[in-house]
């Protein structure tokens, strides 16, 4: 079986930070040992993803991609949101491109992360608030969901949805009443008019029982916690971690600590996901046997091969190595699968 562990962040960084500070945040990130952090807010300007993706390659995570390059460029209502979403991984990753897009493309940003011997589909997602943004908000979630439904292979999903309002008795929207009920229109502040069901049908469209990922919370037992105090001082529940099969969540934890004291690094805690994927082993049913591969010829005498099967790995020159198949899998990526079929 592999693991990863994720984490998640609103970094407060949308109008840049100083290397002091983004080394600080790089160094509070490492000490969860995360092998793929999702971070939002973070500034198209003064070269902060540049400056970040160095602190974070010192801490182990060499592989990066920002979503926001094009920020600056995107225009909508007369406003600019000079900030995107970065994603940083101990593997290697390809950026993806998110269909459809939101409002703001930059806030949905999107790689394929080489985990060893899988491939995921990693989604950082950051919905902008209502009372600046209104229905994009709900445009937003509602691309988030409409790309989501075709992914067909492992998939994490996280980031600051800026909802719900509330877990209880199921994830009620901003626009829901205490009671649940969704009656009636609501307007924003641009006077876009639409029904509260849609909004409170987008929040439980990647929220809710019947989405198409399912809350980290949820399948590690875990309560959540909120991650955000608004001024008025009221907790809100905005930052997540979902995913979809074959992920499976070992545990969840909150680090709320980043958030408090004198200097917090942050107004958002970090949410730190350990999931889990199938272990990766060859159909081979033969308990004695070997084959040539471009990795040299591997040798098993106690099969069948498994994830824990010792395996020896002969090179011309080289003396022969024993091996785990699991360590061969992680280091060539599941490559080596294509010669054991």
């Amino acid at each position: 079986m592999s693991t990863l562990k994720v984490a998640t962040w609103n970094i407060q960084a949308i109008r840049g930070a100083s290397d002091e500070r983004l080394a600080a945040i790089a160094a509070a990130l490492a000490e969860h040992r995360p092998d793929v952090v999702l971070l939002q807010e973070v500034s198209s300007r003064a070269a902060t993803f540049d400056r970040l993706a160095r602190f974070l390659a010192e801490r182990g995570l060499p592989y990066s991609h920002f979503g926001g390059q094009d920020a600056d460029r995107i225009v909508r209502r007369d406003r600019r949101k000079r900030y995107g979403n970065t994603i940083a991984s101990r593997w290697p990753l390809a950026p993806a491109t998110w269909e459809p897009a939101p409002p703001w493309p930059q806030l949905i940003a999107a790689a394929d992360v080489e985990v060893p011997g899988h491939r995921v589909r990693v989604v950082a997602v950051h919905a902008p608030n209502a009372a600046g943004n209104g229905w994009d908000k709900v445009r937003t979630l509602e691309a988030l969901r409409a790309g989501l439904l075709q992914e067909a292979g492992p998939c994490v999903v996280a980031g600051d949805l800026n909802e719900p309002r509330a877990f209880t008795p199921g994830p009620l929207s901003f626009r829901a009443r205490a009671d649940g009920s969704t009656d009636g229109d609501w307007t924003d502040r641009f006077g876009e008019t639409h029904p509260r069901s849609r909004w409170q049908a987008a929040v439980t469209g990647v929220l809710g029982e019947d989405a198409p990922v399912s809350l980290a919370t949820t399948l590690a037992g875990v309560e959540p916690q909120p991650t955000h105090v608004v001024r008025a001082g009221e907790p809100r529940f905005f930052d997540h971690v979902l995913v979809a099969p074959p992920v499976s969540v070992e545990d969840l934890t909150y680090d709320h600590e980043i958030r408090l004291g004198p200097e917090p690094l942050s107004d958002h805690s970090i949410v730190v996901a350990s999931l889990a994927l199938p272990g990766v082993a060859s159909a081979r049913s033969d308990c004695v046997g070997a084959v040539d591969t471009p990795y040299g010829r591997i040798v098993w005498r106690d099969g069948p091969l498994t994830d824990g099967t010792r395996i020896t790995l002969e090179r011309d020159g080289e003396a022969a190595r024993d091996l785990l198949l699991g360590s061969l899998i992680g280091h060539t990526n599941g490559a080596v699968l294509r010669f054991l079929p």
